[in-house]
Order: structure tokens, then sequence, then C-alpha cells
């Protein structure tokens, strides 16, 4: 199924859209058709992502270094005939909410961009939910893919700049410190296989 929404389609799902920005979002990709090529990249590369992520996660369990990964959404309900109609009723938190041996709990927030990443593209709930994850204690992360790279940055650590006066975001460049071990990017059932949480927990 296409992931492309007419202006009608998008007017009605927009309107059960969580979060203000959200269906800001909808909307405007709907009314330029420009806008369609680089939002159906950037949920090309998000799937990517999130694929490669949940087979850290796995692997992590397995190995003891995680008690418990979720990917998590806004809360929902389904609606209409058959249930087939999803309803956004509520914000959701950040993407991931996990667990460390020892009860330390795990926030992360998972981006996908070519080039820059606007601050402003994390929802306010979502970053409200990371500050209020590292406040307690627990490890509040954003897992941003610049240009191909993933880094694994603590939230309270991101460098948000802004270029010529713009809004704050970040590039590779700035994040360079933070990128993940290389050996993340092997097979997660590689003898070499390294967590890319790793720096962050003191596992291995």
């Amino acid at each position: 199924m296409s992931r492309r929404r007419s202006a009608a389609s998008a007017a009605i799902f927009a309107r059960h859209a969580g979060h203000p920005d959200d269906a800001a979002a909808i909307l405007s990709t709907a009314r330029d058709p420009r806008r369609h090529t680089g939002g159906d990249l950037a949920v090309r590369h998000g799937d990517e992502l999130e694929r490669w992520l949940t087979a850290q996660h796995d692997r992590a369990i397995a190995r003891g270094l995680l008690c418990r990964m979720r990917h998590v959404g806004p809360p929902h309900r389904r609606v209409g005939a058959g249930g087939h109609e999803i309803r956004i009723v509520g914000l959701g938190p950040a993407d991931y909410q996990g667990q460390l041996w020892g009860g330390r709990t795990v926030a992360l927030e998972a981006k996908s961009r070519e080039g820059r990443l606007s601050r402003d593209e994390l929802p306010e709930h979502q970053r409200a939910d990371l500050e209020a994850c590292a406040a307690g204690g627990g490890l509040a992360v954003l897992v941003a893919r610049l240009g191909g790279v993933i880094h694994a940055i603590p939230w309270r650590d991101v460098p948000w700049c802004s270029p010529r006066g713009g809004k704050p975001s970040i590039g590779a460049a700035d994040v360079a410190s933070w990128r993940v071990d290389p050996r993340c990017e092997l097979h997660p059932l590689d003898a070499g296989w390294v967590f890319y949480l790793s720096r962050l927990i003191g596992g291995a």
C-alpha cells in the first residue's frame, strides 16, 4: 500500500493526529507534492534504522546486556467498521523504552537523516520524556543516523547548534565523537559484535 496521501485523506488523518506538529506535517506534505520524495526517503531510512535497532536489542537481551526493550508508540484505539482505522488518542514517549539489569531505565529516540537533524523534528513531548528519564537517573539517548553513520548520544550531551543563525540542529560532524563502535555494524551473531550502547552502559 502506498504511503502517499491525497490532500483529502491527509486532512482526515490529521484530525486524528495526537500532536499539533504531527497534523501540520501531514497536511504540509500533502499540499506540496515535492515533499513526497524526501518524505518517502526518510520513511525508508527510518525503517532501516528500526530493523537495525531491533536486531541490536534482541542480541543484547540474549547476551544479558539488556533486561528488556520495547519499541512503543502513542496510545491509540481502533475505530470504524471492523476496527480498521487507528485513531491516536494521546501523546507517546520516546521511541524505545527499556531497562538495564539492576533497574536503570532506558529511553531512546531514533532518527535517520541524510543531512542535518533539526531539534524541532523531535516533538516536545518526546524531548520531555528523554529529559525526565535523564533527570531520574536513567539512560536517555538520541540515536541519530546521519549521512549513513549511526551515533548514540546521551540526551543531555546533544550539541545542538545553529549554523548561520538557523534553527538548532546537529550534523554528522557535530556528533562525530559519539559514533558507535564500528564493530556494531557486524552481524549480531558475529563473535566480534559489540552492542552499540556498550560505551554508555559499561557493557561489552
